[in-house]
């Protein structure tokens, strides 16, 4: 096998996101008796992306992106925003509480776990991380974990994975691919520090960007047909 470690990022790769995230807004805003429809869903993403871009740029703290990103939302409804971070505490709490496989990720896991070793290395908060990788039973499957929030290092920074490789007794790199759905995050991070990328291109977006996996898969049976793994 040409790879001994197999590093997954979490959200959109392994855990269906997007499906936790409408969720979670939905019920947050029944806290402030708000019915909820795609167009809010829209308008948050937007805002949240751009938190996300920010803290992965280094231009925001982590630990500030709940509140901001629900202070903006509110403003954006022209709603008052002094509920933001109690919105954005709730929002977390049911965010945890969803933890829904991507297809394939647990047929996938399931095959390869005797295989290869395993690892995750997500950008996230503790606090809804942590829960949705113990009610999805992600936990049973990974030798390593890391989580942003827990070290105060995000990916795209080298020092990441660095921490991660620690954890792994520092394999060869060349034994090493790391799989995510993020071009940014992920695959610029993996090539930061020099091991192979496989970009989780799910929604068959057009790479228009200098930054270029080492594969690129739809699907992620297909690291197995495509003679990946």
């Amino acid at each position: 096998m040409k790879y001994e470690w197999l590093l997954f990022d979490l959200d959109n790769t392994l855990l269906n996101f997007n499906v936790s995230e409408h969720y979670a807004l939905a019920q947050a805003l029944q806290t402030v008796d708000v019915i909820f429809n795609e167009s809010h869903l829209k308008i948050y993403e937007k805002i949240n992306r751009q938190c996300w871009e920010d803290f992965e740029t280094g231009e925001l703290p982590q630990a500030e992106i709940n509140n901001l990103r629900f202070s903006r939302f509110l403003t954006a409804l022209n709603l008052p925003n002094e509920d933001a971070t109690q919105l954005g505490d709730y929002y977390l709490e049911q965010l945890s509480e969803k933890a829904v496989f991507m297809e394939g990720g647990q047929a996938l896991l399931e095959e390869q776990h005797e295989k290869y070793q395993l690892g995750i290395i997500t950008n996230g908060l503790k606090q809804v991380q942590r829960p949705k990788l113990i009610k999805s039973g992600l936990v049973d499957y990974f030798e390593i974990i890391v989580v942003s929030d827990e070290i105060g290092i995000s990916k795209p920074q080298p020092a990441i994975f660095e921490h991660a490789f620690e954890k792994m007794n520092f394999p060869a790199k060349e034994k090493v691919l790391m799989i995510g759905d993020s071009l940014h995050s992920d695959i610029q991070g993996g090539i930061n520090y020099g091991v192979d990328t496989c970009w989780y291109n799910f929604k068959d977006n057009e790479n228009n960007s200098p930054i270029k996996p080492t594969y690129e898969i739809n699907h992620l049976a297909a690291l197995k047909t495509l003679g990946i793994i």
